[in-house]
């Protein structure tokens, strides 16, 4: 059974991580998720998933956690996750 965050490339014959967007949010998204995509409630659970083992390329800061403080946490932080806030 494969992991969530690996899809197994066409003809290749390898298992690949793919790198998933992490949406940090207070609110539940009204849509369905993508599969490449984590959403969590608290930054306490964005810490535990850019910890974890499957990679992160991207959050995406919503709602009340849209702030630059937060931003800039992040970025200082894990230097090699971009971050998006809302415009």
């Amino acid at each position: 059974m494969r992991a969530p965050g690996q899809c197994w490339p066409d003809g290749s014959g390898t298992w690949r991580e793919l790198s998933r967007t992490l949406v940090l949010s207070s609110e539940q998204p009204p849509r369905e998720r993508r599969a490449d995509e984590v959403v969590v409630g608290t930054p306490l659970d964005m810490i535990v998933q850019l910890e974890g083992r499957h990679p992160i390329a991207k959050v995406v800061l919503a709602g009340a956690f849209a702030n630059r403080e937060l931003a800039s946490f992040v970025l200082e932080t894990y230097p090699w996750v971009g971050v998006e806030l809302p415009a």
